[in-house]
């Protein structure tokens, strides 16, 4: 009994000590993208949009040219910086990037990194530049930082526009494509096209604010200026938001999905704000490789990660390393489900978490709060 108890101890140990390297190491999936669920090899999508398991020779490979053609022209370029009275001025910084208009009166989606320096604060001057070469002065409608996505709007009607997609229509091996504007502060490149695979789908990673969660992970090439750039599927239908990439390694980038952005942006044009609502946790979706890798006893639910001091999962005893199984009595399978159940929530509710927490049940109430504006900074 004593030997059985003390090898529990040590599997509990080395499972916390896996868990915080990886967290000081930033990198919250813990190298298995590589290992385990990369996608070298794919083939080239055929003529009928589809992977083919058979050889494609080069003379049937698929062109990507008519699909660009039918979608770059709302592919737009974002200039941010603080008026032109600053623009050669060294000590102030600048950005451009890339955006996707969505509706045809000027409403566009980017990243919130575009819009904002390297200390978070929104810039004061934000132009935007179609296809044709024409430039128009932009308001930021609304920001959601905790998923780096800005709305902006330009006074123009009649203009071209993407159709926005979902997520769910994708699947790991998908061909897709990005087009955006690399290098788009010295004028260069724009209106780019890169092409890959979708090679995982909700991953989390270090974002600007926060640990990431539900990206969906590509292989076609993000370089700076191409943030907040359209990534599209093969029916032309936005999939994702190209948001940020892995400096460590190659052919490894990420976007937000639509579904996160089209959420964010309807609500922000609806209402013209965000719900800002949180219960004060970073998580992860569990899987049985990681739930192998870290000897977690569930095989799915979602990882808490980080919890943040004085917020409501601090304050309801919430704690690192607890798998969250069920909210209010609804299983939970990835992070995008336990954000859309918190996205629904108001300020006050009350919530009710099932977890386990090295093997051991627990049910666990909050109440979900605001954030507090120290976060988004």
């Amino acid at each position: 009994m004593r030997q059985k108890t003390q090898d529990q101890n040590r599997i509990k140990y080395n499972r916390e000590e896996k868990l915080k390297k990886a967290l000081q190491r930033g990198i919250v999936y813990a190298g298995l993208i590589a290992l385990f669920l990369g996608c070298a090899g794919c083939q080239l999508p055929t003529k009928n949009n589809k992977s083919s398991n058979s050889t494609t020779s080069t003379e049937e490979a698929y062109s990507y040219n008519d699909l660009y053609k039918e979608v770059s022209p709302s592919v737009v370029t974002i200039y941010s910086n603080y008026g032109p009275e600053l623009l050669y001025d060294e000590d102030v910084s600048a950005g451009s990037g890339s955006g996707v208009i969505f509706k045809d009166d000027g409403y566009i989606i980017t990243n919130y990194h575009v819009v904002t320096d390297d200390k978070l604060n929104l810039y004061s001057s934000i132009e935007v530049a179609l296809h044709t070469g024409k430039t128009y002065v932009a308001k930021v409608l609304g920001t959601d930082p905790l998923n780096d996505i800005a709305i902006l709007k330009i006074e123009e009607e009649d203009l071209p526009t993407s159709k926005l997609g979902t997520v769910e229509d994708i699947e790991i091996g998908d061909p897709v494509f990005v087009i955006g504007s690399p290098g788009a502060g010295a004028g260069l490149m724009l209106s780019t096209l890169t092409t890959g695979v979708v090679s995982a789908k909700d991953r989390t990673f270090p974002g600007i604010i926060r640990l990431q969660p539900n990206l969906v992970q590509i292989d076609a090439a993000i370089n700076p200026g191409n943030s907040g750039g359209p990534v599209y599927n093969m029916e032309g239908k936005v999939i994702g938001i190209a948001t940020l990439r892995d400096p460590e390694t190659q052919n490894i980038g990420f976007a937000v999905p639509i579904d996160v952005a089209k959420r964010s942006a309807d609500e922000i044009i609806d209402t013209g704000s965000l719900n800002r609502s949180w219960i004060g946790v970073d998580t992860f979706t569990l899987d049985r490789v990681l739930a192998r890798a870290y000897q977690f006893k569930p095989t799915e639910g979602v990882v808490v990660v980080y919890v943040y001091g004085d917020g409501p999962a601090s304050k309801a005893g919430i704690k690192q390393g607890d798998v969250i199984l069920k909210v209010n009595g609804k299983k939970l399978k990835s992070n995008t489900q336990l954000e859309d159940i918190l996205f629904k929530k108001e300020i006050g509710d009350s919530v009710e978490l099932s977890i386990d927490r090295f093997g051991e049940s627990k049910t666990i109430s909050l109440i979900v709060e605001e954030i507090p504006p120290g976060i988004l900074e």
